[in-house]
């Protein structure tokens, strides 16, 4: 009687944990969906540390140097280290470069271009050196390429007194990495590891893009000019509204570089008000924009247009 009297332990709770254990691993169908839109967030979250470095918002408040710094290490970019590169980037985009592209900086190969003379007189080395980041492969692996060795280790060596926070933004990142995957195991390679490449990869080929699309305008160093460089050396990227938002309004890339004050939230009232702004080359996500665009690497002066790899 006892016996039959005595607290029953219920069977399925033993099922139950398996089942919670479990769960995330049927889930992966949504993990995966998340793992293609975190590439958007992070661009998001990087137009943030873009817009502040410019001095376009957070201009006056101390939280906001804490919100970039904690963006930094997201997005793999100490923002010193990108206030330094990107700075440089606005003072020479459209302007044509010359020499060794092995003593470039690796920001120059992606939007900076040589003429096609000079890329007829490149070595084996030099012109990997130079159409190893622009080709698509390069790109693809934009998150190595552009964010690991383009924006941490290079700057380092090159620098390591003045650019130190990028190596210890990169181990930091990479540290955190490894605990998600510590913690969650493969499942971190969707929460964390493919979005953090995804994002590198449509990243790198934004950056690119911007200034290596048709009716894009390179000049001489003697005859360069900023407003030029900004309303004819960089695109406008024509995308549906939802694309605009989700990559906070970078498709409109020459009116940030006639002004980079603006903010990112305002860029698509300044060209609509603007008239010398709505006639910017253009591309689009259009395959056939894509495709020619990846082949587009040299400046043809006597044609005065980009060209192909001759």
């Amino acid at each position: 009687r006892q016996v039959a009297q005595a607290p029953r332990v219920p069977r399925f709770r033993t099922h139950r944990v398996g089942v919670i254990l479990a769960l995330p691993h049927a889930l992966w169908p949504l993990e995966l969906s998340s793992s293609l839109l975190l590439p958007f967030a992070l661009l998001r979250l990087f137009v943030f540390l873009h817009d502040a470095e410019h001095g376009a918002i957070f201009r006056r408040q101390r939280l906001g140097r804490v919100v970039v710094w904690s963006i930094g290490l997201v997005t793999m970019i100490a923002p010193p280290v990108w206030r330094e590169f990107h700075n440089f980037h606005h003072a020479t985009t459209g302007k044509l470069l010359v020499g060794d592209p092995r003593r470039w900086r690796g920001g120059d190969r992606l939007n900076r271009v040589m003429t096609v003379e000079t890329a007829r007189t490149l070595d084996f080395t030099q012109r990997w050196a130079y159409l190893g980041v622009r080709h698509p492969v390069g790109l693809a692996l934009g998150y190595v390429v552009a964010f690991v060795l383009g924006a941490c280790v290079s700057p380092f060596l090159r620098s390591p007194r003045d650019n130190w926070s990028g190596l210890v933004i990169l181990v930091l990142h990479l540290a955190g990495h490894g605990v998600a995957l510590w913690l969650l195991g493969w499942d971190a390679v969707l929460a964390f590891a493919l979005p953090s490449w995804l994002g590198g990869a449509l990243g790198a080929y934004l950056f690119y893009v911007q200034h290596a699309a048709d009716g894009v305008e390179y000049r001489d160093e003697s005859d360069w000019d900023f407003v030029h460089a900004a309303t004819h050396g960089s695109t406008f990227f024509e995308m549906p509204p939802a694309l605009h938002w989700l990559t906070g309004n970078l498709g409109f890339h020459h009116v940030h570089h006639l002004n980079p004050r603006i903010p990112f939230y305002r860029l698509p009232d300044a060209m609509a008000s603007i008239e010398a702004l709505q006639t910017p080359p253009r591309t689009s996500w259009r395959p056939k924009d894509i495709a020619r665009a990846l082949r587009l690497h040299t400046w043809d002066e006597a044609g005065g247009h980009m060209a192909e790899w001759p």
